[in-house]
């Protein structure tokens, strides 16, 4: 027995013995390689500057056309990229091409520096950019930059050994790099050794725990260094944006005025924001294309602007800056429609809602689309034990997102945690007990599994997107194919209330329609 256990111990300690000596190198030399790959260190300190001609593709995965379904493309841009990689500052000119939901085009020009950022419109008129966005704009400008890899094998007390990453179904070796507040995990192709991706791991305001993944391809050799001309911005592997490199040229001499900004401009910008920011809601900013990002920081700078709107017996209308909610009272629960934008939304309209309707729990959500910006909040309405209602195919999609983890910024439900209740509408359901509400799934243009209410009392029609009474003035295929559908269901005349604007009368609606 005792031979047989030497024998055992032996063969155990010649495994980890094989298994030590082939263990792959540290992350320290596991970077060096890769800088010898991307050309050598000489070569990347070599590179100042780059001056770029790029275009870029934007999409956003939870405005898809069907829940789950591929990424819906928000639009495109044409880039030109002045790059001091020295200095670690730029100026992009974009020419974006907005095809959702708004088609415009948009022309501006973004100036990033360590200390400050500035948009200058089309017009040639600057203005000091968001803290937020300069920071989010400097993190991923160092994520894409091609001497990242040099910064680091530079800073080696920086450079940490992390377990394999996962991406894409495949298996990677990483290292961790910490620069400044940002943690960057690298993730190398075994064969070549260079960098696969540069991830940081954060959350998103639909997906929760996640990673953000910048993949790197189509090198191309500049000035003896290997760059990266294919970059695609991923969170949990869902298209984000694409940026492909044209013409590149390196060290050459930059416009004189290329980081030259009005005075007043210069002493009115603030630094990069710090701290820990919303990165995935400045992502989804800046591919709808937005120039005015000073607007989004105001609004998530100011207190929640909301207010209840009574519309009828027992119905009221939840409005916000730029969505709304509807509450309907039963004799015995209550039943909300939509819960967008956020947590904070929601939790006004939860406490608005209780208090206007005292002893009546939430029974029902229902959720007129899987849209981020209305379902945004549902988990909030699931941690009240709420049954969250969705149009056929949205179940397990929706399913699967109100069940995902939010350890990063605990929500409610991570508190909390409740059953995660999901029911299907194919084509109709009626909810009893108190006024009917009858819920239909149907036909439109924006999205598939589109659900509308509908109050049998005091004729109140609820619809999202496809309509925006109060705010539109004219008629589209979109709110003519609607008051079509409502026609043959039998529910006009009605008051119409929606996700977006205010309510309109039927007499309002019809008229717009005639013009």
């Amino acid at each position: 027995m005792k031979r047989l256990l030497a024998l055992a111990l032996a063969g155990t300690i010649g495994i980890a013995v094989q298994q030590a000596n082939a263990q792959p190198s540290g992350p320290t030399q596991r970077i060096k390689d890769a800088v010898t790959a991307l050309g050598g260190a000489d070569a990347l300190r070599g590179l100042k500057s780059l001056s770029i001609k790029a275009t870029a593709k934007h999409w956003e995965p939870e405005q898809s056309v069907v829940a789950g379904g591929d990424p819906r493309p928000l639009g495109s841009s044409n880039l030109t990229i002045a790059w001091d990689i020295a200095q670690n500052s730029s100026r992009i000119e974009h020419e974006h091409k907005m095809d959702y939901p708004f088609p415009g085009n948009e022309k501006y020009t973004a100036i990033i520096t360590p200390t400050w950022g500035a948009v200058v419109n089309d017009k040639g008129e600057d203005r000091p950019m968001s803290a937020n966005r300069l920071a989010f704009e400097l993190r991923e400008q160092e994520r894409a930059s091609p001497i990242l890899l040099l910064k680091a094998m530079e800073r080696p007390a920086s450079v940490f050994s992390v377990p394999d990453q996962k991406m894409a179904g495949k298996t990677y070796p990483a290292v961790a790099f910490e620069d400044g507040p940002t943690k960057f995990l690298i993730l190398f192709d075994r064969k070549s050794k260079m960098p696969a991706a540069i991830r940081t791991v954060e959350d998103d305001q639909m997906h929760g725990d996640g990673v953000f993944d910048l993949s790197l391809a189509d090198w191309k050799d500049v000035a003896g260094a290997k760059v990266a001309t294919s970059l695609a911005w991923k969170f949990n592997n869902l298209a984000k944006l694409d940026i492909k490199y044209g013409d590149i040229a390196a060290n050459t001499s930059l416009p004189t005025d290329a980081f030259k900004i009005g005075d007043a401009t210069k002493q009115a910008a603030k630094p990069p924001a710090s701290g820990d920011l919303p990165w995935q809601t400045m992502m989804i900013s800046q591919n709808f294309g937005r120039y005015d990002d000073l607007g989004d920081e105001k609004v998530a700078a100011a207190p929640i602007q909301m207010k209840l709107v009574e519309l009828g017996p027992n119905v009221s209308q939840a409005q916000g800056r730029s969505h709304n909610s509807l509450i309907v009272a039963m004799d015995k629960y209550l039943v909300v429609f939509d819960a967008p934008q956020n947590e904070a939304q929601s939790r006004w309209t939860i406490d608005a809602a209780k208090a206007k309707y005292p002893g009546k729990p939430i029974r029902y959500l229902v959720m007129t689309h899987h849209h981020m910006d209305h379902l945004g909040g549902a988990r909030t309405y699931v941690a009240e034990g709420a049954t969250v209602v969705v149009g056929s195919p949205d179940k397990a999609h929706v399913a699967a997102e109100l069940s995902m983890p939010r350890t990063m910024h605990p929500d409610a439900q991570q508190k909390h945690p409740k059953p995660v209740k999901v029911m299907e509408v194919k084509d109709k359901l009626v909810l009893t007990g108190g006024d009917e509400i009858q819920i239909y799934r149907i036909a439109n243009p924006h999205v598939e599994g589109m659900l509308t209410g509908y109050v049998v009392g005091p004729k109140i029609v609820w619809v999202t997107d496809i309509f925006s009474p109060g705010r539109e003035a004219n008629k589209s295929p979109a709110n003519i194919q609607f008051h079509d559908t409502v026609k043959k269901l039998g529910l006009s005349p009605a008051t119409y209330a929606g996700g977006h604007g205010t309510f309109v009368s039927e007499a309002d609606y019809s008229a717009m329609l005639a013009k």
